[in-house]
């Protein structure tokens, strides 16, 4: 039972004090019809890493591109979903 114990804290600390690194992990979203019919993006500062579609054949992760705001990132008619931040260097 002790044995037990010590293994559900350890994992516990292993989970809450170790997050995932890997930027796929993020909430991904997905473009809908009319982001990517934009004519016209508001001009603000919020990085968004914009992952393209099957079309585009990467030769090395990631196979994104880092955008201003998730308008620009939809509005790119290679991106099929969009994360916050700056992509995964």
């Amino acid at each position: 039972m002790v044995i037990l114990i010590i293994a559900f804290i350890s994992s516990c600390y292993l989970i809450f004090n170790f997050p995932p690194k890997d930027d796929n992990l993020r909430k991904q979203t997905y473009c809908t019809p009319e982001q990517k019919n934009a004519q016209v993006c508001p001009e603000y500062y919020s990085a968004t890493c914009g992952w393209f579609d099957q079309s585009i054949k990467c030769f090395k992760y990631p196979c994104a591109d880092t955008f201003a705001n998730p308008c620009f990132a939809c509005a790119d008619s290679k991106v099929e979903f969009y994360t916050s931040g700056e992509c995964p260097k």
